[in-house]
C-alpha cells in the first residue's frame, strides 16, 4: 500500500504544480530515495543476434544484472567451442542494462547502418555464424558465461535469423537451444525494433523486452522507475533534449527517450498517465506491451474538402489542392480530395506516419501520394476504412528530364503499409504502388489495378501479411534493382490473389515464399498463347526462387517458378498449371520437402541439375515430366507422373514425353513413384542407378533405358506396360524385385540412343545385332534380387552375352517363334541362383557349356497351355523345381544350385502343389502328380530334353 499511496500524491502533485509553473523533478527525486531496493549482480547473456544481414550479421549482449562487468579477456566462439577465439577485451566495462555488440562488419559502418552513437561495438569478427551454429559467451578464465545452439534446419520451427534478429525474451535468457516459441523481429515490435539502411529489421544495441515504463529493465515498473520519470520531468511543450544530469537514460536516433509515451518530445502529465497504467509494483512482472499502444497526441489532422484542404497541427503547408508533410510525425488523413496531392518531403531524420482515415483522392495530371522525401515513411490503414486513389493516364511533370513519380502511391524512400483497413489503388499511367526503396506490409488489405506492374519495391519488398486483390497489365509483385545485394522478395504470411498480364512476381535476385495464401493467374492462364518475348511466369527469381511454406496455386501461359539460377521447395503446397515449364532453373531445382501438384505443363520440372530428397510430387507434362541437362538425384518422396497423354498416347517420333529423364546420368535411392509415359519412363543417354525405391511403370516406350549402363542394386520395381522393360548397352541387377510386362523385349541389351518416342533404330521384333555391332560391349548381369519378365518379345535379350550369379529370374517369354525367352548372341555362362525361362521353341538356346552351374533344355512336341504345372523332381522324389507358366509355352530353359551331376530326373506335366506360390515358383508343400512326360540325366552342363 506504501507504493500505491506514494504514487497517487505524486500524481497529485504533478497536478497541482503544474500550474502553478514549478519544476517537481528534484523534489521528488529526493523525496523517493528511500525506496530504493538491491538488485542482482552484473550477468551478461546473449540476448539478440542474426546470422546473415545486409548490413552484417551481429550478436548482442548485454548486462541484465545490476553491477557493472568487466569483459577484459572476455571471448567468443561459434560451434568450434574454442575460448579465446574471438577476444572480447574492447567492450570493456559494460554497465547494468547496457548492450554491446559483435558484428562481422566494420564497427563504423555498423553503427551508421543502425544509427548508433552510443554503443560499444566490435567489428570485423574473424568467426562468422552460420544458418545453423552456436554462440559460446567465455570470461577471462574460459569459464562458459551464456551460450545459445540455434538453426532452423536442425530444429525446425525455431527462427532462420536472416535479415532479421531474434530478440530472445527474459523468460528464456536460461535457454540454450533456440525455441519455435522466439519470433523475428518486426519493426516497432516490444524490442523496439527497426529497419537498418540495408533493410535488415532488428534492435542492436538495445534490449526492450520490458514495458515501456520498465526504464530500469528489471521486469517490473515500480520505485525505481518512478524516480526515472520524476527526473526526466519537463512538463508541456518543454524539450528534454539535453538529458537531465542523472536520468541514466539515454536518446534514441529518433532523439527519443522511453519516459516520452506519447513521442512528443516532452514528458509531462500525459506520459505519466500511462506510466501511472503500467504501474506494478516491486517484484511484480509488468506487461511488456504496456503502453505500446497510446495514440500520439502530437497527431496532425489533414482534412480534405473536395477542392480544398484544412490542416489542424503542424508540420503541413497548404497549395490550392497540394498537401505537403515537411517533417517528420504522425498525420491523420480523410476526406476527399477531387484533384489534388499529399506530397511527402520531410528531409529530417525521424518516422513519417500517414494514417489514411477513410480518404478518396485522385489526380488528373500525377500521382495522388507522393513521397519526395524522408527517412520513413509508414502508411497506416485506418480500421474499419476505405481509402481509394486514383493517378492520372498521363502525367505531366514540371521538368521533363525527370520522370517521378511514377506510381499511384509513389515513394522516393523506405515504405512500410500496415493497419486494418483496405487500400483501393487504381494505377492508371504505370505502375500502382512504387518504393523505390525498401518496402514492407505488415497487414491491411490492399486492392490493386494498373496498367503496368502492381506492387514495385526496388531493393526489396517485405510481406509479413496482409490481404492483396493485384489485377495488372505488367507483372504483379515486383522487386527490380539490378544490384546484387537487392532486387528480393519475401513473402511471409497473407492472402495474396494475383491476376497478371506479365509474371505474378517477378524479382531481379531471389523470391522466397515463407508462407501465405498465393494465387496466381498469369498472362492469361496455362491455355493462353502469348508472344515469345513476353515472361508470363507464376513466381519468377533471376537469382533463386525458395518456397518454404505457404499454399501456392498457379494458372500461368509461361513456367509457374522460374530461376535462371536455382529453385529449392522444402515445404508448403505447390499447385501449377504451366503453358511452359511446371518449374524451370537454368542450374539447380532442389526439392526437399513440401508438395508439388504440376497439373499441366509442357515439361513439368526442368534443370541442369536435379536433385530432390523428399516432398509429395505430381507432374503431368506434354513432354518430359521430370528433365535435366546433365543429372537427376532422387533420394525419397513420393511421385505421380503422367509424361505425353500417358502410356496409351499415340506420340510423334521427334517428340521426347519421358518421365524421368537426364542427359549425364539418374540416381535414385529411395521414393515411392506411379508413372504413366508416352515414351521412356526412366531415360537417359549415359548411365542409370537404382538403389532402393517403389516403382510402377507403364511406358508407351521402354520403361527404364540408359544407352550406356543401368544398374539396379535395390528397390521394387513393376513395369507393367513398356516395348522394351529394361534396356541399356550394359544391365546389372545385383538387388530387388523387378516385374517387367513388354511388348518386346523384356530385359534387352542393344547399342544406340533413344532420345526420342520410338527413334531407336535397334527397337525391332527378334532383336540380333545392330549393324556393325560388337557383341562384347553388351552385357546383361544378374548377381541377384527377384526377376520376373513377361514379354511378347525376346524375354532376356542380348546382343552380347549374359552372367547370371545368383538371384531368381522368372521369364515368361513368347509364344512367337522368332523371339526366344533367353537370346543371346555371345554367350549366357550361369554360376549361381534361379533361372527359369519358357516361351516358343524355334529359336530357343541351351545356356552356355562354359557355365559353371547345370541347365537343362526342354523341349516339348506340342504346346503345353498356360498354367500346365513344370515339375522336376529327381528318382527320389525330391523336388527340384515346381513352375506354372503364364503363358502357353513349348519349350523350357531351367537352371538351379539343386541340379547335380550324372543324377536322373523325372518331368512331370499339369498336376498341382499345396506350396506357397510366388510368381508362378512354388516352394514348399506337396506336389499331387500330374503326367509323367519324360525322365533324364544330366550328364553335362548343359542338357539338352525332349519331351512329349
Amino acid at each position: 500500500m506504501r507504493d500505491k499511496a506514494l504514487l497517487d500524491s505524486v500524481l497529485y502533485m504533478n497536478r497541482s504544480f503544474k500550474y502553478k509553473g514549478f519544476h517537481m523533478r528534484n523534489i521528488l527525486a529526493l523525496g523517493l530515495i528511500v525506496f530504493f531496493c538491491s538488485f542482482a549482480s552484473g550477468q551478461m547473456v546473449i540476448t539478440e543476434w542474426m546470422y546473415s544481414g545486409t548490413d552484417g550479421e551481429f550478436i548482442e549482449f548485454t548486462n541484465v544484472g545490476t553491477d557493472p562487468v568487466d569483459m577484459t579477456g572476455w571471448s567468443y566462439d561459434d560451434k568450434s567451442q574454442v575460448p579465446g577465439t574471438v577476444d572480447l577485451s574492447a567492450f570493456g566495462v559494460v554497465e547494468a542494462g547496457e548492450s554491446v555488440i559483435l558484428t562481422e562488419a566494420v564497427a563504423t559502418d555498423f553503427a551508421t547502418a543502425w544509427g548508433l552513437t552510443d554503443v560499444t561495438i566490435i567489428g570485423e569478427a574473424a568467426t562468422s555464424l552460420g544458418r545453423n551454429d552456436q554462440i559460446n559467451l567465455y570470461d577471462s578464465v574460459y569459464n562458459l558465461v551464456d551460450e545459445l545452439t540455434f538453426g532452423d534446419e536442425d530444429n525446425p520451427g525455431t527462427p532462420r535469423t536472416q535479415n532479421a534478429s531474434c530478440n530472445i525474451p527474459e523468460a528464456d535468457y536460461s535457454e540454450t537451444l533456440a525455441q519455435m516459441s522466439w519470433i523475428l523481429a518486426t519493426v516497432a515490435d516490444a524490442y523496439g525494433s527497426r529497419m537498418s539502411t540495408g533493410g535488415d529489421i532488428a534492435s542492436p544495441g538495445r534490449i526492450v523486452g520490458y514495458a515501456l515504463s520498465d526504464y530500469d529493465m528489471d521486469g517490473d515498473v515500480g520505485l525505481s522507475d518512478l524516480v526515472t520519470f520524476v527526473t526526466c520531468f519537463t512538463g508541456e511543450g518543454i524539450s528534454y533534449d539535453p538529458l537531465p544530469t542523472g536520468s541514466g537514460l539515454t536518446l534514441d536516433e529518433y532523439g527519443l527517450i522511453p519516459v516520452d509515451a506519447d513521442q512528443d518530445y516532452d514528458v509531462d502529465l500525459l506520459d505519466f498517465g500511462v506510466f501511472a497504467s503500467c504501474y506494478s509494483g516491486e517484484g511484480n512482472a509488468a506487461d511488456v506491451y504496456c503502453g505500446r499502444s497510446i495514440e500520439e497526441a502530437g497527431t496532425t489532422q489533414i482534412i480534405l474538402n473536395g477542392d480544398s484542404i484544412t490542416v489542424e497541427g503542424t508540420g503541413v503547408t497548404v497549395d490550392g489542392t497540394t498537401a505537403t508533410i515537411t517533417t517528420d510525425g504522425s498525420y491523420n488523413v480523410s476526406g476527399t480530395l477531387t484533384n489534388g496531392q499529399l506530397v511527402v518531403n520531410s528531409p529530417t531524420n525521424g518516422l513519417v506516419e500517414i494514417i489514411l482515415d477513410g480518404v478518396n483522392i485522385s489526380n488528373s495530371t500525377s500521382a495522388p501520394i507522393y513521397v519526395v522525401d524522408a527517412s520513413f515513411t509508414s502508411i497506416v490503414l485506418a480500421d474499419q476504412t476505405q481509402n481509394y486513389l486514383f493517378d492520372a493516364s498521363e502525367y505531366v511533370y514540371d521538368d521533363p528530364t525527370v520522370n517521378e513519380p511514377s506510381g499511384c502511391l509513389f515513394s522516393d524512400d523506405s515504405m512500410a503499409i500496415s493497419g486494418s483497413g483496405t487500400l483501393n489503388v487504381q494505377g492508371n499511367y504505370n505502375d500502382a504502388i512504387v518504393c523505390k526503396d525498401k518496402l514492407v506490409v505488415y497487414s491491411g488489405t490492399l486492392n490493386i489495378t494498373s496498367v503496368d506492374d502492381g506492387i514495385r519495391g526496388k531493393d526489396n519488398l517485405l510481406i509479413k501479411d496482409g490481404n492483396f486483390t493485384l489485377v495488372t497489365e505488367g507483372d504483379g509483385l515486383v522487386s527490380d534493382n539490378e544490384d546484387p545485394n537487392w532486387g528480393y522478395i519475401t513473402i511471409q504470411s497473407g492472402t495474396l490473389d494475383i491476376t497478371s498480364g506479365g509474371d505474378g512476381i517477378a524479382a531481379e535476385s531471389e523470391v522466397t515464399v515463407e508462407g501465405g495464401d498465393i494465387t496466381i493467374v498469369s498472362g492469361g492462364g496455362h491455355n493462353a498463347t502469348i508472344s515469345y518475348d513476353l515472361s508470363a511466369k507464376g513466381i519468377k527469381g533471376l537469382v533463386s526462387v525458395e518456397i518454404e511454406g505457404g499454399t501456392i496455386n498457379l494458372n500461368c501461359a509461361d513456367d509457374g517458378l522460374h530461376s535462371d539460377n536455382a529453385v529449392t521447395i522444402s515445404g508448403g503446397t505447390t499447385v501449377v498449371a504451366s503453358g511452359g515449364d511446371g518449374i524451370h532453373a537454368d542450374l539447380t531445382i532442389e526439392i526437399e520437402g513440401g508438395a508439388v501438384n504440376i497439373t499441366d505443363s509442357y515439361e513439368g520440372i526442368e534443370s541442369a541439375d536435379i536433385t530432390i530428397s523428399d516432398g509429395d510430387i505430381t507432374v503431368v507434362s506434354d513432354e518430359d515430366a521430370i528433365t535435366a541437362d546433365n543429372t537427376v538425384a532422387i533420394s525419397g518422396g513420393v511421385f505421380d507422373i503422367t509424361s505425353g497423354g500417358g502410356y496409351n498416347a499415340n506420340i510423334s517420333d521427334d517428340l521426347s514425353a519421358k518421365g524421368i529423364k537426364a542427359a549425364v546420368g539418374v540416381t535414385i535411392d529411395g521414393g515411392t513413384f506411379a508413372m504413366s509415359c508416352a515414351d521412356d519412363a526412366i531415360h537417359t543417354n549415359e548411365g542409370i542407378t537404382i538403389n532402393g525405391g517403389t516403382f510402377e511403370i507403364a511406358s508407351g516406350d521402354d520403361g527404364i533405358h540408359a544407352d550406356s549402363t543401368i544398374d539396379i542394386n535395390g528397390g521394387t520395381i513393376t513395369v507393367t506396360n513398356s516395348y522394351e522393360g529394361i534396356e541399356a548397352a550394359i544391365v546389372t541387377i545385383n538387388d530387388g524385385n523387378i516385374h517387367v510386362t513388354a511388348s518386346d523385349d523384356g530385359l534387352n541389351v542393344a547399342g544406340g540412343n533413344d532420345s526420342s518416342g520410338g527413334d531407336d533404330p535397334w527397337h525391332r521384333p527378334g532383336g540380333g545385332i545392330p549393324p556393325g555391332g560388337d557383341t562384347g560391349n553388351y552385357f546383361l548381369y544378374i548377381n541377384g534380387g527377384n526377376i520376373v519378365v513377361n514379354a511378347a518379345g525376346d524375354g532376356l535379350d542380348a546382343n552380347g552375352s549374359i552372367v547370371i550369379t545368383g538371384g531368381t529370374t522368372l521369364v515368361n517369354g513368347p509364344t512367337a517363334d522368332n523371339n526366344n525367352a533367353v537370346d543371346f548372341d555371345g554367350s549366357c555362362n550361369i554360376s549361381g541362383g534361379i533361372l527359369v525361362g519358357v516361351g516358343s521353341s524355334q529359336m530357343a538356346q541351351s545356356l552356355s557349356t562354359t557355365s559353371t552351374q547345370r541347365s537343362i533344355k526342354i523341349t516339348y512336341n506340342s504346346w503345353k497351355s498356360a498354367g500346365s504345372l513344370i515339375h522336376i523332381e529327381t528318382s527320389a522324389g525330391t523336388e527340384v523345381l515346381t513352375f506354372t507358366p503364364a503363358k502357353a509355352y513349348k519349350s523350357c530353359v531351367f537352371s538351379s544350385p539343386d541340379l547335380v551331376s550324372g543324377t536322373t530326373y523325372k518331368l512331370y506335366n499339369g498336376g498341382s502343389s499345396t506350396g506357397t506360390n510366388t510368381d508362378g515358383l512354388y516352394t514348399g508343400g506337396t506336389y499331387s502328380p500330374g503326367t509323367l512326360t519324360t525322365s533324364f540325366t544330366t550328364t553335362s552342363i548343359a542338357t539338352n530334353v525332349s519331351a512329349p
